[in-house]
């Protein structure tokens, strides 16, 4: 009999950490979220007045002397190998 409860004992016990220590790394996430000056929680929560815009890429400077991707057009250092946009193989 005493092996089946301390086998009880043991799973309730790890079930119990398991649930727990994940949920107090979320609620400890959460109350230093709160108490900083930006909370970084409402602004993924709430849609930002540019929301519908597409992205758009930074100016490419004219005067740097890179490779383009040839797949998704992106200027690139002379000495990258791969596209730091894509990851496509730039340089050969």
């Amino acid at each position: 009999m005493l092996p089946d409860v301390t086998l009880g004992a043991n799973l309730l016990v790890y079930v119990a950490l398991g649930l727990a220590v994940p949920l107090s790394f979320a609620a400890a996430y959460r109350v230093v979220d709160r108490l900083s000056l930006g909370n970084y929680v409402d602004q993924y929560q709430t849609v930002a007045p540019d929301a519908n815009r597409a992205l758009e890429a930074p100016p490419n400077d004219a005067t740097v002397d890179g490779e383009i991707c040839p797949h998704c057009g992106e200027r690139n250092d002379p000495t990258f190998e791969f596209c730091r946009s894509c990851t496509a193989r730039v340089a050969v």
